[in-house]
């Protein structure tokens, strides 16, 4: 095989959440010698013909990528799947049947898991077809190891600066509260269901109603945190895929209270002296980064709450309850519990591998690189397969524009500029820079661009 078998594609979905992490990893990637492609997702995928044959990392399972995967296969590509949304899920049942498709998953060659229980997901969904699978961790929770903490030490100076000490309220209900109304989680879910669609709406309906109960209950609770505790700073931080309007609102008369949502939530879970958050993934970050960590359940439902993150958080139903838990745990000097500190320890080592020794990063490249080593004996597809991959991908590219221009898109403009902003070689330049400081390594790798918010990492 030529050497364009030492390229790799890494694309990031969401800039805030993915881009630091993937970076790393692309870094690791070509210390080794690869050829890395890393950008915006919807920009890679619209430029697919135009990379050499390469180990695409792809993040999702989902039936929605079945014709991405299709197309990636017939132009060459190796296709490794490493599920960002792989660590926190409801029930096997439910991943199984909204997370992966029989179609999508029998594309995928092999997968990079976050621990052992992301694995075993996968070697017991019912259609695993005997693709190899590496426990490996994933290169965000690299990002959340010591070694790595100083990596955002200018932004959490600035952090602080601003705004002092403050409680963070990280929010997760694009279900309910989406960008785009239309995109609500009972469309979402309901349409994306594989196998058992009576199940899956049957699910997604009670889903919808605790979601939006949760929501609600949130929005109430800010102004009510807020005089309880006048003298706190509050920042409310919406996800990614939510409407900051409601937000807004709801803090309207609360002068304590500021919605915020700026680059990796890593450097908020450092600089704040508690995180207040609901099944979100935040609360495990937090808890591995060892920031006090609350779990606000004012309602519950067994089938609809995401149990990993609140296990390893403390917990209040009420809103007075949450008042005394942010004066008791937040800011220096607070006293944790030992024993559930180490408990929680004990569930997150299920879930998340590399939280020492190799870094993620690293054992994913171990592992790309045997993959590589295997597929380097494989022939290219014929000219009839890239042919047809070239057309399905340029009518796709073409589809990704049309739709660009269409309000209440998932892929319009202002939602893409919404999850994933504009890139410039500057911008990972400084990252690059500080990756070099803290690990000592990387000297010779360097950035330039490939194309409109994508980027190529080589090795000088």
């Amino acid at each position: 095989m030529a050497e364009s078998s030492r390229s790799l594609i890494i694309p990031c979905e969401t800039r805030t959440r993915e881009l630091d992490g993937k970076l790393l990893l692309g870094c690791v990637a070509a210390e080794r010698g690869f050829r890395v492609f890393i950008g915006a997702k919807r920009e890679i995928n619209i430029q697919a013909v135009r990379f050499p044959r390469s180990i695409y990392l792809q993040k999702s399972l989902s039936k929605r990528s079945f014709r991405m995967y299709s197309i990636l296969e017939r132009l060459g590509h190796w296709i490794v799947t490493a599920d960002e949304e792989g660590v926190v899920y409801y029930s096997a049942t439910d991943f199984w049947r909204d997370r992966i498709s029989p179609k999508t998953f029998a594309k995928a060659r092999a997968l990079l898991a976050w621990g052992p229980d992301n694995e075993e997901l996968w070697r017991t969904y019912p259609a695993f077809h005997g693709a190899p699978i590496v426990v490996t961790g994933n290169p965000r929770v690299d990002l959340l190891r010591p070694e790595l903490k100083s990596f955002f030490d200018d932004e959490v100076k600035e952090i602080r600066a601003r705004l002092g000490p403050f409680v963070m309220i990280n929010t997760n209900f694009g279900g309910v509260n989406h960008f785009y109304p239309r995109l609500r989680v009972d469309l979402q879910r309901a349409a994306a269901a594989d196998n058992d669609p009576q199940a899956a709406l049957t699910f997604t309906n009670g889903l919808a109603q605790h979601i939006r109960a949760l929501y609600r209950a949130f929005v109430t609770m800010l102004p009510a945190l807020s005089r309880l505790l006048p003298d706190r700073t509050i920042v409310v931080r919406p996800h990614p895929s939510e409407s900051h309007d409601p937000w807004l609102r709801a803090a309207h008369d609360c002068p304590n209270v500021h919605v915020i949502h700026e680059g990796n939530v890593v450097p908020w879970l450092i600089a704040t002296d508690a995180l207040i958050h609901n099944g979100c993934t935040t609360g495990l970050e937090g808890h591995i980064l060892g920031t006090p960590v609350i779990a606000y359940e004012p309602v519950t439902a067994e089938p609809f709450d995401l149990h990993l993150p609140n296990d390893v958080s403390h917990r209040a139903s009420d809103v007075a309850g949450l008042a005394k838990l942010v004066e008791t745990l937040g800011g220096p000097g607070h006293d944790s519990d030992r024993r559930a500190t180490a408990r929680a320890d004990e569930i997150v080592s299920r879930y998340v591998a590399a939280l020492d020794g190799p870094l993620a990063s690293d054992r994913m490249c171990d592992a790309l690189e045997a993959f590589e080593a295997q597929w380097r004996k494989e022939a290219a597809p014929g000219t009839w397969h890239r042919a047809t991959g070239v057309l399905h991908g340029r009518v796709r590219a073409l589809e990704k524009w049309v739709n660009l221009m269409r309000p209440q898109h998932n892929n319009s403009r202002s939602y893409v500029a919404h999850v994933f902003s504009e890139l410039d070689s500057e911008d990972l330049g400084v990252r690059l820079a500080r990756f070099r400081t803290t690990l000592g390594r990387f000297d010779k790798v360097r950035i330039r661009p490939h194309s409109r918010n994508v980027f190529e990492l080589s090795s000088r």
